[in-house]
């Protein structure tokens, strides 16, 4: 603004020299304006006193040029171009200057001489009133100048904060990506280049063990397990196609040096303005150590703690499996069952004992290998489950007691069996365990099972006719329980009733109605006394079978607290019998991990670390502890 008015300055002299005018009045005519020029060139940084004068100096521009020019109608529009310049100061200051100006300029010298601003009959007869004309004429375009600066302005305002606000989105979404705990990666989607990373963050490369560096010239399929890089194009694919917007994938990476990685992967599409997909945003969580300790509960679940053999479950489970899966070659169930081992318990002990069923497992499964699959049932039952082959059963029973049978001084353990064929003999999985059960006793010189196991299968039969689901929780508490007792060191007879209990612990819930059982919220009071009868009931009814009587008594106090807070009696500390305190902790802890309909189950480290909590209110801490020992030396050994 300053330059320009210096021009005017120069160009006003000549523009004057044109016009006929003498050098001397020419060079006066410019110094009016230079006279601002010099003086706005003074104020230096002080900027609205600068630009005041600047305003003035180019309004006097304005007004000379109408005195050069006799005061021709175009010479007045050089004001209005003035006052438009003006508004780039977006200042109020030179506008009112502007106006103020050409009012007394117009009306002073209109009335000293006229034709030097006028050069018509009317303006120059009335001068004050073409001076307020003129003023009324720069004041509007003043104001629209103005107005224009002002919606400029907030326009510009408007514009500066979505800048900022997306400076400030990028700059957190920069900080989260940088920052981010889980692997985190920008990735291509467009056609030939599928899975290219363009931006990797610090926990990806070090998942991938990879620098960023070297990511950056690598795609995902290049780390991604080949057997898993289909699943990840696929989904590349549907959301090119619009099908998918985000996909999470189970999928496994190789690790630099060579490991298999087994990951979380959450895939989000990201498009720009048009519409059109650009990339995608990885997010990949390790899960490698989550999928080990999964496995080895699995397994835990479905195999033998101590022999290492597949357990009833898992048995039931193929069973089941053989049942359902139609029209096959007979399948043999064959049962087994030591004869001799209490007495070689009771001489050697039972570490010895232990050692002892580690082995006949390993025999046993040695010598129907290939031909089928051997089972512990617990305690001293083992069960085979293979295809009929052409040489019969009675081979394959063979060489299973063969398996069983260990001879030295002082013992003699054999194994007595039977024999019960799929689908022929038996069309359930409950139904082929009874026949071969029923046989296998027979051959032992009995004509039926012992009245404890017969009312106990009956009594497990009636519940999971009731409650299909119950019997998995069942067993596992049973399996708990047996390796919290073994654990404690109980002798046999006090091993069988804590065993029965476990497995009948729930048995009084035959009694509770339904829409109890199966309420997905919480109970009420009214609900949780009804439902506090169940060890009362379950002691009935186990009372009534004489060979169930020690069962009974603790499946009534299996519900106390160690405080004394429990049900029903209210009994404390060591007035609770130990077989109830050892099925306290054994359901707690399988009810705690089990999902249910309203919920997922707990980790074993967080139902660990609530028994541990409660130790000493809820639970025995001697019970507690053994129990962390037992389902330790089990995961070891799995």
């Amino acid at each position: 603004m300053l330059t320009l008015l210096w021009l005017h300055a120069l160009g006003l002299t000549i523009f004057a020299l044109g016009q006929g005018f003498g050098v001397a009045h020419s060079l006066q005519e410019g110094a009016m304006v230079g006279i601002f020029a010099a003086a706005a060139t003074m104020a230096g940084s002080r900027k609205r006193t600068a630009s005041a004068l600047v305003s003035l100096g180019l309004i006097t521009a304005s007004a000379v040029l109408v005195h050069l020019w006799g005061g021709v109608i175009e010479a007045h529009f050089h004001f209005f171009v003035m006052i438009v310049i003006l508004s780039l100061y977006e200042d109020w200051v030179p506008f009112l200057l502007a106006a103020a100006y050409v009012v007394l300029h117009h009306g002073l010298v209109g009335a000293l001489d006229a034709d030097s601003v006028y050069n018509h009959a009317q303006a120059v007869a009335h001068p004050w009133r073409w001076a307020a004309i003129h003023g009324l004429f720069v004041t509007s375009a003043g104001a629209g100048a103005v107005l224009a600066w002002r919606l400029n302005e907030e326009v510009r305002a408007e514009t500066d904060e979505a800048y900022q606000q997306a400076r400030h989105s990028e700059e957190r979404f920069r900080s989260a990506f940088e920052n981010a705990p889980i692997g985190m990666a920008l990735a291509s989607i467009r056609l030939g280049e599928f899975g290219r990373y363009l931006q990797v963050n610090p926990a990806m490369a070090a998942l991938t063990g990879y620098s960023r560096e070297e990511l950056l010239t690598m795609s995902g399929p290049d780390i991604t397990h080949p057997e898993d890089v289909a699943a990840g194009i696929d989904v590349s694919r549907r959301m090119l196609a619009g099908e998918l917007t985000a996909a999470t994938l189970d999928k496994r990476y190789v690790h630099a040096d060579g490991r298999i990685l087994s990951a979380l992967v959450n895939i989000s599409l990201v498009r720009d303005a048009a519409g059109e997909p650009i990339h995608t945003v990885v997010q990949v969580q390790d899960v490698t150590e989550q999928k080990r300790i999964e496995a080895q509960l699995s397994h835990q679940a479905y195999h033998d703690s101590l022999t290492g053999l597949p357990n009833r479950r898992k048995l039931m489970r193929d069973l089941e499996e053989r049942l359902t899966a139609g029209p096959t070659a007979p399948t043999l169930l064959i049962l087994f069952d030591l004869d001799g081992f209490k007495a070689y318990n009771d001489a050697y002990g039972h570490p010895a004992g232990d050692a002892l069923l580690v082995r006949l497992g390993a025999r046993l499964e040695a010598a129907i290998h290939g031909r089928g699959n051997a089972y512990r049932m617990g305690g001293d039952e083992f069960c085979v489950l293979a295809d009929l082959m052409a040489d019969g059963p009675a081979a394959l029973a063979a060489a299973g007691s063969a398996a069983l049978t260990e001879c030295g001084e002082g013992f003699d353990i054999t194994a007595s069996h039977g024999v019960a064929s799929i689908p022929h003999e038996a069309s359930t999985a409950a139904e082929a365990l009874g026949i071969a059960d029923q046989r296998m006793y027979a051959r032992k010189g009995q004509r039926r099972t012992s009245a404890g196991r017969q009312a106990t299968d009956a009594l497990l039969r009636a519940l999971a006719e009731r409650n299909p689901g119950l019997g998995e929780h069942l067993d596992d508490v049973t399996g708990l329980c047996e390796a919290v007792g073994r654990e404690l060191g109980l002798p046999d007879e006090q091993m069988t009733p804590l065993l029965q209990a476990a497995a009948l612990h729930d048995v009084g819930k035959v009694a509770i109605p339904d829409a109890i059982l199966d309420k997905p919220g919480p109970l009420d009071e009214h609900e949780w006394e009804f439902m506090r009868k169940h060890t009362l009931i379950g002691e009935r009814i186990l009372a009534e079978a004489p060979s169930l009587a020690a069962a009974a008594k603790i499946v009534r106090s299996s519900h106390e607290r160690y405080d004394g807070g429990g049900y029903p009696d209210g009994l404390a500390g060591d007035e609770i019998p130990l077989a109830a305190r050892i099925v306290s902790v054994c359901d707690s802890f399988d009810a705690m991990t089990s999902n249910r309909p309203y919920r997922t189950g707990m980790s074993t480290e967080g139902a660990l670390s609530e028994l541990t909590g409660c130790a000493g209110s809820q639970f025995d801490p001697a019970v507690v502890a053994a129990f962390e020992r037992a389902l330790q030396a089990s995961l070891v050994r799995t």
